[in-house]
C-alpha cells in the first residue's frame, strides 16, 4: 500500500472519530450513560475505551523521525488475523485494565484526550514511504506491526465499538 493510501486511511479514521464524537455530543445524557446491564459499558464508556486503547497503543512511540525498521514478529503475524477476526465477528473479550473505561471523563475531556492521541498518527504523513512499509510500530499485545496493519487494526477496533455505540444510542 502506498503512503497516500495509508494517509487516506488515517484521514478517514479521524473523520469517522470526529463524526462519532459529534453524534455523542448531540445525544441525550441518559442515552450516553445507559448500560444495558450493570457490567456493560455505556456509549460514553465505549468511546472512552476507544480513546484509551489508541492512547495505550501510541503513547510510548517516539517521534516519527526516529522510528527504526523492525521485523514483524511471529506472534504479530499469527495474532493479527485472530484479533481482527474476533472484532469483525463481534466476539466479546475482556479489556486489559489500562483500557477499561471508568466513566470519569466528560465528552469534552474525552475529545481533547483523543485528539492528543490522534496527533501521533497524523505525523505519519511526514514519514518516508519506505519507512511506512516497514514494521515500525510495536503494538503492546500483537508485537511489531507494519504501519498499515496498525492503522487497519485501529480502524477494525473502532468499527467494532462504533457498532456497539450505535446499538446503545438506538435503544
Amino acid at each position: 500500500m502506498s503512503k497516500d493510501q495509508i494517509c487516506q486511511c488515517i484521514k478517514s479514521l479521524d473523520q469517522q472519530r470526529c463524526a462519532l464524537l459529534d453524534q455523542l455530543e448531540s445525544a441525550d445524557e441518559a442515552k450516553l450513560m445507559h448500560k444495558p446491564k450493570p457490567e456493560d459499558w455505556s456509549a460514553l464508556g465505549i468511546a472512552q475505551h476507544l480513546m484509551l486503547s489508541e492512547h495505550f497503543m501510541l503513547e510510548n512511540l517516539p517521534d516519527h523521525s526516529t522510528l527504526k525498521p523492525k521485523k514483524a514478529s511471529l506472534k504479530g503475524k499469527l495474532m493479527y488475523p485472530v484479533a481482527t477476526f474476533v472484532l469483525n465477528k463481534n466476539i466479546s473479550v475482556s479489556a486489559p485494565p489500562q483500557v477499561t473505561p471508568d466513566d470519569s471523563l466528560s465528552l469534552s475531556e474525552l475529545r481533547q484526550k483523543w485528539d492528543e492521541s490522534q496527533a501521533w498518527l497524523k505525523t505519519l504523513s511526514q514519514c518516508d514511504a519506505a519507512e511506512l512499509e516497514q514494521a515500525l510500530i510495536n503494538h503492546p499485545i500483537l508485537g511489531p506491526l507494519p504501519t498499515l496493519k496498525l492503522v487497519q487494526f485501529i480502524q477494525t477496533h473502532f468499527d467494532y465499538h462504533n457498532r456497539q455505540i450505535q446499538q446503545r444510542l438506538a435503544s
